[in-house]
């Protein structure tokens, strides 16, 4: 954190600095614009035809002179030659003024060129800014997500090593419980068998008593048949001639012989019926009570084993989701962090963005304070000429006003007051230049100290970003993720090998069933934990 927050220090430092000499440069250029503002008025079109004519009243006035004083030729020759050699230089210094107003006209593109180049780093210092903070935020919330997961985790295991001691104890408690359970499901389970024995016996002598039913049967089956019989009789007497016949008296014996019988069948059955149901009423009686004591002794037993292991289980099913519950938490936990990484990574792509684009910005802001220097140095120059040309046209007028001089003094006075008067307003005309050229060496030095300015900027930039741009990958590089997974996976494993313990002690099938049905996700074919 304590580099976090040198980094956003410097950032922060490097952006105000910038923004002072991006200030700085503004205020140059802007007095650079009005000075040259200034020099094109002065130098404009009125002022420079101002100027020439001055001049050429002088030529006129010494050519008045010359008018005048022609018995002098010497002085006249003098004045020629003086007037031809001021002609030169004036045409040099008419064209030097052409040249300036071009030069003027570039350094006032190549200014606007840098005040654009000037709103675009203002625009990117608060683009920069608003990055830096959100970058600042965003390793502020990693770094309170890191020691959330760091508490979280530890908090974790503890409560998954208190909670897992309080059911341990409780999980031998209810094995004894269990095994006392078990203990009288055995004696319940012999009491059983031998009910089951008794009742095995009762029912086997049910079905030798129910056996002894099927002559009953037969004897149903012999009165049928008897009764056919007659039938049979009857039908042959009905083809007789009278009631005397034999065969209608055969059928009559037969039907008595078989009405005797039957009764005497059934008075029979009757008797053994009533033997065979008391004896089946004797033993259902029996078995009721056997069934019963089996009922009393065992079943309730069963049942009571079995509701004691289900709570048990219960209890094992509710530790199991506690600690599904402490997993799901640091799961949460690590999720959390990994998405502030992302975030942060992202900050980092776009500082990167911003730093190429403050590259690409301060080259065309470097560029055009170079073109501005070349039209300065060009100025310079020019000035320099215009300087020279003025000077020449100068010494020129002033040999003239020595011829002046040594002219008599009568009848020339008016004259050499109107030469003197134009001489001192061509003067005037060309003083301008002198100081332009003051202000291209004073705007070329302004220029260079700002420039050295900005890059001092820039290079604390560069490297505020650089070092931005390692502590992200000292953050992505940092096994945070790792740490938070290896921990969560401890977590799950913790508590289960008692669980598996528990369940290598239980022998029947169903409760195996049970108890995998409660712990889906226990696969402990050989006691091992699921992949």
């Amino acid at each position: 954190m304590h580099q976090i927050t040198h980094v956003s220090q410097g950032i922060e430092t490097a952006i105000r600095k910038l923004g002072e000499g991006l200030a700085e440069c503004n205020a140059a250029i802007s007095e650079l614009s009005q000075s040259f503002g200034g020099l094109a008025e002065r130098l404009g079109d009125e002022a420079l035809e101002q100027g020439f004519v001055e001049l050429g009243l002088m030529s006129a006035a010494s050519r008045a002179l010359i008018d005048r004083q022609v018995y002098e030729s010497r002085i006249l020759a003098r004045l020629v030659a003086i007037e031809k050699s001021a002609c030169a230089p004036l045409q040099n210094l008419r064209n030097d003024i052409r040249m300036t107003e071009m030069l003027v006209t570039n350094a006032r593109v190549v200014a606007a060129g840098i005040i654009d180049a000037e709103e675009d780093m203002s625009v990117f210092s608060e683009d920069l800014t608003e990055l830096s903070r959100h970058m600042k935020t965003g390793i502020e919330s990693l770094g309170s997500t890191a020691k959330f997961l760091s508490v979280q985790l530890s908090a974790a295991v503890d409560g998954q090593t208190a909670f897992l001691r309080g059911e341990g104890g409780n999980l031998e408690a209810n094995l004894a419980k269990l095994e006392r359970h078990l203990s009288s499901l055995d004696l319940a389970r012999n009491v059983a068998s031998q009910a089951a024995a008794k009742v095995g016996t009762g029912l086997a002598e049910l079905r030798k008593s129910i056996s002894e039913l099927i002559p009953l049967m037969q004897i149903g089956d012999a009165t049928r048949q008897r009764l056919e019989h007659v039938q049979m009789a009857r039908e042959l007497a009905s083809q007789g001639a009278d009631s005397g016949d034999p065969i209608s008296n055969f059928a009559e014996a037969l039907l008595q012989d078989a009405s005797d019988a039957f009764e005497q069948d059934v008075k029979l059955a009757r008797q053994r019926l009533g033997a065979i149901t008391d004896e089946v009423a004797r033993l259902l009686v029996q078995i009721g009570d056997h069934g019963r004591a089996l009922n009393e002794s065992s079943i309730a037993a069963i049942h009571s084993a079995i509701h004691a292991t289900i709570a048990l289980l219960s209890q094992c099913g509710q530790s199991h989701e506690r600690s599904r519950t402490l997993r799901n938490e640091v799961r949460d936990a690590v999720a959390q962090v990994e998405r502030r990484l992302e975030e942060l990574s992202e900050f980092g792509f776009k500082a990167h963005i911003v730093s190429l684009n403050a590259t690409v910005r301060c080259a065309r802001l470097g560029s055009g304070g170079a073109a501005l220097n070349v039209v300065a140095e060009q100025l310079r120059g020019m000035f320099a000429d215009m300087d020279r040309s003025a000077n020449a046209v100068l010494e020129a007028y002033g040999d003239a006003g020595k011829v002046v001089l040594e002219m008599e003094e009568g009848g020339h006075s008016e004259a050499e007051s109107d030469f003197a008067d134009q001489s001192h307003r061509c003067s005037n005309a060309l003083e301008p230049f002198k100081e332009a050229g003051l202000l291209a060496d004073h705007v070329q030095a302004h220029l260079a100290a700002r420039s050295k300015h900005v890059e001092a900027c820039m290079e604390s930039m560069s490297h505020a970003i650089a070092s931005l741009e390692s502590l992200r990958d000292e953050f992505r590089s940092k096994p945070i993720v790792d740490t938070g997974r290896k921990l969560q996976s401890a977590l799950s494993d913790a508590g289960r090998s008692d669980l598996i313990a528990f369940r290598g002690k239980l022998t029947m099938q169903s409760e195996r069933a049970l108890f995998d049905a409660h712990f889906p996700d226990l696969d402990t074919p050989d006691g091992a934990l699921a992949a």
